[in-house]
């Protein structure tokens, strides 16, 4: 192979691969001094209400694999063009990209729960939140943290901290084992951006998540066992510390 050809074609390749699997800039916080009045806000998002999600961990995995492959194998087959190259390369890696896509979808979707089971986690996940409520345990787990470094309590000139319960979901794979994921979004309001609402400019919250280990469904649909009781504490233990460890001032 041309050795002019294989270079750009690396290229290529290396860049919409990196497109394909995204780039992200986690935001930052503005830390809070130890000492400060501190207005902690938890909310729950109306899409964290109602049935839980269950997303198919596979789909996604065999999807990006599948439009990797093909991208590459177009991206090969586009080498034999000669002169025409630089024109049949992209080409072949976007057909390419298109049908690999297409074939991993059809190999994810294998891992969806049937109905029957889908319902049957749900309701289990729902009656471990009528004992174990997901919302209090993080406000009780974030307060705990919080009093270590800031007074806590409503005032006007407390930085307001609102901790909002984005999403609690779950997630599949083909082989029925089962994981627990809790999303979580923080943003924090400084007193002089209170006192001047309308030229403060709408802050993004950070995102802070926690996904359990995965576990069978056997194991998950079990009264007798504490796994998602487990899962609930430790999810909201730990998006606790992240989030104070995050604001506090060392």
């Amino acid at each position: 192979m041309n050795v002019g050809v294989v270079k750009p074609l690396a290229a290529c390749v290396v860049l919409v691969l990196g497109l394909l699997s995204g780039c992200a800039t986690p935001s930052r916080l503005p830390p809070v001094r130890d000492g400060d009045r501190v207005d902690l806000v938890v909310t729950r998002s109306a899409q964290a209400e109602g049935p839980a999600k269950i997303r198919n961990q596979d789909f996604g995995h065999d999807t990006g694999v599948g439009a990797s492959s093909g991208i590459v194998l177009g991206a090969l087959s586009g080498v034999g063009c000669g002169p025409w190259a630089f024109v049949c390369i992209p080409a072949g890696m976007l057909v390419g990209g298109l049908t690999g896509t297409v074939a991993g979808a059809a190999v994810g979707l294998t891992g969806d729960l049937s109905g029957d089971k889908s319902d049957q986690i749900r309701e289990r996940l729902n009656r471990a939140q009528r004992s174990h409520d997901l919302l209090e345990d993080l406000r009780s787990h974030v307060s705990d943290r919080a009093r270590r470094h800031w007074q806590l309590g409503a005032d006007p000139m407390a930085t307001v901290v609102t901790v909002d319960l984005q999403e609690l979901s779950l997630t599949s794979t083909r082989d029925e084992r089962i994981g627990l994921v809790v999303r979580v979004g923080v943003t924090v309001t400084a007193p002089s951006a209170l006192s001047r609402p309308s030229t403060t400019p709408t802050q993004k919250p950070k995102i802070y998540e926690y996904a359990s280990a995965l576990s069978a469904l056997t194991a998950w649909l079990d009264e007798n066992n504490d796994l998602l009781d487990t899962s609930l504490r430790s999810g909201s233990e730990q998006i606790a510390a992240q989030i104070v460890s995050d604001l506090a001032l060392q």
